[in-house]
């Protein structure tokens, strides 16, 4: 009942509407740190849409995070997605990649089976009828909201469950075929809704209920959703390929990669364990190991879940290569970085910049890239992320250690703020 170019056309109005307004509160990508957890997200998702359906590859895909406080995702027609960020609060879901894949697969699935399309051309013609029956009928205007009301109730309720069933199932299929754990989907949603049932209904209860309601969560649902979650599960080993820090590069791209990490701040200097020595210190004490074994056992767990999918570090590489614009102006950056026999990395005297051999343009993207680089580690939630995953990752061996520096962490002291604001100090 609607054409998918005026979907497309209105969805494409209304978003351009909403980012102004974001822009214009100083919202837009306005936390570094989130901005990119929901790039990590998208953009595997984008791919597997595209895999799936190739009609979607000619979609204007694209992602922002909208720091308003606001429980909600959704994702237009065309592929235009936005996060707001109480749906990352640690209320909420936290920084859990998979549980953000859950929400956002499901949108992303409305997307590309049209429901929008659908339920606006349900819509029009709920009110296309009302307004005729209130002609006919000669009634009042207050009588016509009336029947307009009811006859969108009529015609999109019963829909609603049908449309959101439609949608967990390809949600379900394309997180996991983008290398996500499928197993969080049930857990996501069983999560948002527990705190739903308090008596104490607090604002972030209040607005994760907002939400809820579009989404309903029935037995039905979570039963259909735990029958499907083993066929795919499988998917997932298959899609960890377009994961591209951890599969799928060239040897000369991991070698530019390797070149200008160091340059942007992202290179071993920054993260050497031996500039955290009261941690060293500490799981030394406790494991009672030699303060040089404890600094390499948690330098090979800091690089090893660092550069794991989605893990800290390897965000931070997706950031540079996202925010230079791709690999060839990355490689151009490189090889200008090469010939300057530079005293310092850039993220140490940005001023350097000014000084290589590239167009204007790419001259400014080396310093845009880096500087969102630089902001995302320096953000507090990037240092706490990559020193529990450290936790976790060395706890497998060493317990005691992992509590050390839980207790580290909750004392602190992993706090960009308490190490005045520098993310390798």
């Amino acid at each position: 009942m609607t054409s998918a170019q005026v979907a497309n056309e209105v969805s494409a109005y209304g978003y351009v509407q909403r980012l102004r307004e974001y822009h214009s509160r100083g919202a837009l990508d306005s936390d570094a740190y989130m901005t990119e957890l929901v790039g990590s997200v998208a953009e595997p998702l984008i791919v597997a849409a595209k895999d799936l359906y190739p009609q979607t590859t000619d979609w204007n895909w694209e992602w922002h995070l909208a720091d308003t406080g606001e429980i909600n995702a959704y994702c237009m027609p065309g592929g235009r997605i936005i996060v707001l960020s109480g749906l990352l609060s640690d209320q909420v879901l936290g920084d859990d990649r998979d549980m953000l894949a859950t929400i956002l697969a499901h949108e992303v699935s409305h997307a590309i089976l049209q429901h929008t399309r659908e339920s606006m051309g349900r819509g029009w013609l709920a009110q296309g009828l009302a307004w005729t029956m209130a002609k006919s009928l000669k009634i009042g205007a207050l009588r016509e909201q009336e029947m307009v009301k009811d006859l969108k109730l009529a015609f999109l309720d019963p829909k609603s469950r049908i449309l959101e069933a439609e949608a967990d199932v390809l949600g379900l299929e394309l997180m996991s075929r983008a290398g996500f754990d499928s197993a969080k989907a049930v857990a996501t949603w069983e999560h948002m809704a527990e705190g739903t049932h308090s008596n104490v209904q607090d604002v972030m209860t209040q607005r994760a209920m907002a939400f809820l309601s579009d989404h309903p969560s029935d037995r039905d649902r979570l039963a259909r959703m735990k029958a499907l979650q083993p066929k795919a599960a499988p998917l997932a080993a298959k899609g960890k390929h377009w994961d591209w820090a951890v599969q799928g590069i060239s040897d000369q791209q991991a070698d530019i990669l390797d070149k200008v990490a160091g340059a942007f701040g992202l290179g071993a200097s920054r993260f050497s364990i031996t500039e955290r020595q009261e941690i060293a210190k500490r799981v030394a004490q406790v494991e009672g190991i030699h303060p040089r074994q404890a600094a390499e056992e948690l330098d090979k767990a800091l690089w090893e879940t660092g550069l794991s999918q989605g893990g800290a570090i390897q965000m931070g590489l997706t950031a540079m290569v996202r925010g230079v614009g791709g690999w060839e102006r990355l490689e151009r950056i490189c090889a200008a970085w090469a010939k300057s026999n530079p005293s310092h990395a850039l993220y140490q005297d940005p001023a350097q910049a000014t000084r290589l051999n590239l167009s204007d343009t790419d001259r400014s993207l080396a310093l845009s890239g880096m500087k969102r680089v630089e902001a995302y580690l320096n953000s507090d939630r990037f240092i706490v992320r990559l020193w529990r995953d450290v936790a976790s990752e060395i706890g497998k061996t060493r317990p005691k250690a992992a509590e050390a520096i839980r207790d580290w962490l909750q004392s602190g002291m992993g706090n960009p703020a308490s190490n005045g604001g520098r993310a390798g100090q």
